[in-house]
């Protein structure tokens, strides 16, 4: 709430991560050709790749691993903030001049992808008791999410491109309060 106040465009963002699981890398290079409307799922094939040399412009280079190659379903919620981005962009390029469309859905005013930096400065101006806030905050929100919903390990993995079940059971071995009320009302009925 307190992010979309500050921008709203970036709330959706953070918002989207949180309902997919993405590495930011590979959420900023998300493309239009990524995305099947028609079976709800978006293909990661792509991360930032920053070239230091000559400037911070961002690329596209390849996943993190063969394992970060995956396709992934979208919830309604997840389909309704991409093509509302989708169609802010379009906006852009026909009232903006200087939006140009490089074919990436979460951009910046100009067109370009969101640099890291800028959205980590953005959640510095989010304040919430106990927590410090990045980017990959929200891609450990959806793994606990996915935890406390009782998904399988390995779905979790696939779904987020994790190959090592310690790197998936790392982000979530803070067993939630719901996950604990869950087991002793679990016990609770069994000795019912």
């Amino acid at each position: 709430m307190q992010l979309s106040k500050i921008d709203s465009r970036i709330g959706l963002l953070f918002e989207f991560i949180s309902l997919t699981g993405l590495r930011i890398g590979e959420l900023l290079v998300l493309r239009y050709s990524d995305y099947d409307k028609e079976n709800a799922t978006i293909n990661i094939n792509g991360t930032v790749q920053y070239d230091y040399k000559n400037s911070s412009e961002i690329k596209r280079g390849t996943p993190k691993n063969i394992y970060s190659v995956r396709d992934v379903s979208l919830s309604d919620r997840a389909v309704s903030i991409f093509d509302s981005i989708m169609l802010e962009n379009k906006r852009r390029s026909l009232w903006f001049e200087r939006y140009i469309d490089y074919g990436y859905i979460f951009t910046s005013s100009r067109g370009n992808p969101y640099d890291i930096q800028f959205l980590n400065r953005r959640l510095k101006g989010v304040h919430i008791e106990g927590k410090h806030l990045t980017t990959y905050i929200f891609r450990h929100t959806h793994i606990s999410m996915l935890a406390e919903l009782g998904v399988s390990l390995k779905t979790i993995m696939q779904r987020v491109g994790h190959n090592d079940p310690n790197t998936t059971l790392s982000i979530y071995t803070h067993v939630t309060k719901s996950m604990h009320d869950d087991v002793i009302n679990k016990l609770n009925q069994r000795q019912a």
